[in-house]
């Protein structure tokens, strides 16, 4: 805090819709979830955030890492390892940069298959945090 530097930024997605203006995730998330669009949509953030994160350095910004929340369906449904192995291979950018976000109530839906994932992800060089801890199983 002393030295003011931004150490690190969160993707959080928005839609800017042509006649309504912003429009906020809890108006449309819920949406995408019956559509069965989530999984495009967590996949179309991953990967447009490790695009934007990747410009940053080329153009000489320090940033120590980019957050992208990873919906608790997205978390459970399998092949999330793979998604994020391509969005980084695609984008360039290393993976030390990302930092998945993860709901501890996702984590807790199959604490062993989680926990399995969970390894396979920090042994691909991810980062990884519990979002909103506390307000669930903790």
């Amino acid at each position: 805090l002393a030295s003011g530097r931004i150490v690190g930024v969160e993707s959080l997605v928005r839609w800017q819709h042509p006649e309504r203006g912003l429009v906020p995730p809890g108006e449309f998330v819920p949406v995408a979830e019956e559509c069965g669009l989530i999984a495009a949509l967590d996949n179309w953030v991953l990967k447009r955030a490790c695009r934007q994160m990747r410009e940053w350095q080329q153009r000489g910004v320090e940033l120590e890492f980019v957050a992208v929340n990873v919906s608790s369906r997205l978390f459970n449904r399998g092949g999330l390892e793979e998604r994020i192995a391509n969005a980084l291979e695609e984008s360039g950018l290393e993976p030390r940069y990302l930092e998945l976000e993860v709901t501890e109530s996702a984590v807790m839906e199959d604490f062993e298959q989680s926990l399995n994932l969970l390894c396979r992800l920090r042994i691909l060089g991810v980062n990884l945090a519990i979002d909103d801890f506390g307000t669930g199983y903790s």
